[in-house]
């Protein structure tokens, strides 16, 4: 691994204006002790509170925090990855602002990665109990990943994780981007190793990651962890909803004009018809996030903090 010079965290940040300076204050306690030099990139997923202003005070009070604000609202992913093509570190941390990801696990990760793993992932080992709906999801979504996965992400890793600067780098020149990066570098990890923290509870707020999140999260760990069978899935997708419009046609248009055997028939054709529309959504969501995402940082970084101009950028 390359010597460690300055240590770059990457945190996305949607309405997080009473997160951060504890955040801050939390990281700096706990790297001084190491004589560990960093910087913190805060990159600001168009917050619609003082997200903005509360990077842009503890940069004048600490020259180490950098801001990142995005012209729109992009999703954690996307602003993560942004985050890691700005910073300037090896190796680079990633994790949440609002505490729930402990500062306290960065000298832990650190010691994973001169022991020579280009990745570290940290998985949840415990922590404030969240709700049935909450703990069903999570274990839907992390057992069918790991089931259909062709590079499975760890039960309990939720975005926290340590990257060498060459992982990071290897898709900053990459023709596509993944978006979904901490499913897409364990593709090309040489080494990883999994560690274990006690997540927290939220300082401020409730949790912002809803059905829909889950869901789009969902798809983009299948498509980055698995390119050949997601694209399977979505040609099969396609074909099924085809087979499965045409037997609705074909359900209504043949029979006898019996009232029950009407019934049994619409019925049949309904059901066709629901299975087509899943099946084409599916294919639909699959194709869509495995698209490259290749819109101009002009377009998307509205303002910077604490980074010098940079000619690609």
């Amino acid at each position: 691994m390359t010597p460690a010079r300055v240590l770059s965290i990457v945190v996305p940040a949607h309405d997080e204006q009473d997160s951060l300076p504890a955040l801050h204050a939390g990281i700096v306690e706990v790297l001084q002790e190491r004589d560990v030099d960093f910087e913190l990139v805060v990159v600001d997923d168009a917050s619609e509170d003082g997200t903005w202003g509360a990077i842009a005070r503890l940069h004048s009070h600490d020259p180490r925090v950098k801001g990142i604000r995005l012209s729109r609202n992009v999703g954690e992913h996307i602003a993560v990855w942004i985050g890691l093509k700005l910073s300037g570190g090896n190796p680079v941390v990633v994790m949440d602002a609002d505490l729930q990801h402990p500062p306290e696990a960065i000298p832990s990760m650190l010691d994973a990665w001169k022991r020579g793993n280009a990745v570290v992932l940290m998985c949840r080992r415990g922590g404030p109990k969240a709700g049935l709906t909450r703990r069903l999801g999570a274990s839907v979504y992390h057992n069918t990943l790991h089931w259909i996965s062709e590079n499975p992400i760890p039960p309990g890793h939720g975005g926290f994780a340590l990257y060498d600067r060459s992982v990071v780098d290897r898709f900053d020149t990459a023709p596509t981007t993944p978006p979904f990066f901490r499913g897409s570098a364990l593709t090309v990890a040489a080494a990883t190793e999994v560690l274990h923290y006690e997540e927290a509870h939220r300082i401020h707020g409730e949790s912002r990651h809803t059905l829909s999140s889950l869901s789009q999260t969902w798809l983009l760990a299948f498509v980055s962890t698995s390119p050949s069978r997601s694209a399977r899935l979505a040609s099969a997708a396609r074909a099924v909803s085809w087979l499965c419009a045409v037997a609705a046609v074909a359900r209504v248009a043949h029979g006898s004009s019996r009232r029950e055997d009407l019934v049994r028939r619409l019925a049949a054709a309904c059901a066709a018809a629901a299975t087509a529309t899943a099946c084409a959504i599916t294919g639909a969501a699959i194709r869509k996030v495995s698209r490259p995402f290749s819109v101009p940082f002009g377009e998307l970084v509205a303002e910077r903090v604490g980074f010098e101009a940079r000619p690609d950028t």
